[in-house]
């Protein structure tokens, strides 16, 4: 990937001149240090999908021959990059599973370069993954989905009257809770953290918006409260609602301690 033919352009992606020449440049220094074992690489994130912000880095995947993985921080030019060293067979492990990062990120990257076109199936079978979806909840995943969201509830409902602060704690971890049950349900990978509310937006509005009521801090406790119940019960419902006496099914334990199989009949 010489000088000459450069597959690092304004064309190949839309960066400002400063992330482009950091890019560049490291592009160079990868070259230098793998030569020929340089498989591919593969630009991810905010960079290609358009929400880079102030403080955003450059996501790298840069695929190599030897079988070793590795990742890197690197600043060129004050440009942070965040490099994500493997071989194909370990991306391919990874691209074979919807909760992956490296699913998203090889499905909606950019390939940079690729010398024998390992990068192109790698990023077809991250697609194929990524438009299956996760596969839906098992019985024990479901059924704790269900309590988790509750049982934080209840810590906050104790908490409120007395200790404001711990009850701002325990709200962003209900929160979290909740998230994770609908997204189980909806068999919706979750995606960072700073794009949680955004991307609920486009396939839960209503949740979204009772999420925003809750996390408002200029609104009175009690009301935030309200709606965190409210929130609980609609990001469970499509799990089954609300639990009140239950139990899991029973699961084999060797005798080593590891946890086995689901006994069908108990």
């Amino acid at each position: 990937m010489g000088r000459e033919r450069r597959l690092i352009s304004p064309a190949a992606v839309d960066l400002d001149r400063r992330h482009l020449a950091a890019l560049e440049a490291m592009a160079d220094r990868l070259v230098a240090e793998f030569g020929d074992d340089l498989v591919g690489l593969l630009l991810a994130g905010s960079a290609v999908t358009g929400r880079m912000r102030e403080h955003s880095d450059l996501d790298l995947y840069v695929i190599i021959r030897p079988l070793r993985r590795q990742r890197r921080t690197r600043y060129m030019d004050g440009v942070e990059l965040e490099l994500f060293v493997n071989p194909p067979a370990r991306i391919g492990r990874e691209v074979a599973d919807p909760q992956s990062a490296t699913t998203h990120m090889f499905a909606t990257g950019v390939v940079l370069h690729d010398s024998d076109g390992t990068m192109a199936h790698l990023q077809a079978e991250a697609r194929a993954t990524l438009a299956a979806g996760p596969e839906p909840p098992g019985e024990i995943p479901a059924l704790l989905h269900r309590y988790m969201p509750h049982d934080l509830l209840n810590d906050v409902l104790d908490v409120a009257p007395h200790d404001p602060a711990q009850a701002e704690l325990l709200i962003a971890d209900t929160v979290r809770a909740a998230l994770a049950a609908h997204y189980s349900a909806i068999r919706r990978r979750r995606p960072k953290p700073k794009y949680e509310l955004v991307d609920l937006q486009g396939v839960a509005p209503r949740l979204e918006e009772m999420l925003r009521l809750v996390l408002d801090a200029g609104l009175p406790l009690g009301e935030r409260v309200e709606a965190l119940q409210a929130s609980v019960a609609a990001a469970i419902t499509p799990l089954g609602g609300e639990l009140h006496e239950w139990e899991t099914p029973w699961e084999h334990v060797g005798v080593d301690g590891a946890v086995g199989e689901v006994i069908a009949d108990g």
